[in-house]
């Protein structure tokens, strides 16, 4: 796997990535030490080794197409009205995919700055520090909330992630 790093000129602390590329801010290098930047930098790079942005958006358009393909088209309000309450579950549904694999992309931050010489505890005290800039609680949010988060990663779950890091010469 190959991912390439961005950094975006922003003072707003923040790490994103497009399933191919690792975004982060130079408000993010700036306001974290170095091992809560490992850590926001592992969990974008699980997003990636998860697949979580193209399978979700597999997800969404077969989604699509189990709910639009073939039958009947409602025709003007109803068939309005039907679009729209299909949509909505859709987002509704898209929500809830990608609160699983925030939770899943902390844990592979977390265990990628472990394996990285970073000690326990490193994003639990990112998701801290960005929470102070971003809101959650919305039924719309992508993330889950921060006290959930914490939580998830501060009690360590039933199921160990463990990776496994193998060298290749390209």
């Amino acid at each position: 796997m190959k991912a390439r790093l961005v950094v975006v000129q922003d003072a707003h602390p923040g790490a994103w990535t497009d399933g191919d590329k690792v975004f982060m801010t130079t408000g993010l290098v700036d306001s974290l030490p170095e091992d809560q930047v490992a850590a926001a930098v592992g969990h974008e790079l699980g997003h990636i080794i998860g697949r979580h942005i193209p399978n979700t958006r597999e997800a969404v358009e077969q989604l699509r197409r189990e709910i639009y393909g073939g039958g009947e088209r409602l025709a003007g309000l109803q068939g309005l009205c039907a679009r729209a309450v299909i949509e909505a579950s859709i987002i509704v549904a898209r929500q809830h995919r990608s609160r699983r694999d925030e939770f899943e992309a902390d844990a592979m931050g977390e265990a990628l700055a472990r394996r990285a010489g970073y000690g326990k505890g490193r994003m639990a005290e990112v998701v801290d520090q960005i929470a102070s800039t971003h809101q959650t609680g919305n039924i719309l949010d992508s993330h889950p909330t921060t006290p959930n988060r914490i939580a998830k990663l501060t009690q360590g779950g039933k199921r160990k992630l463990r990776i496994r890091i193998v060298r290749k010469s390209y």
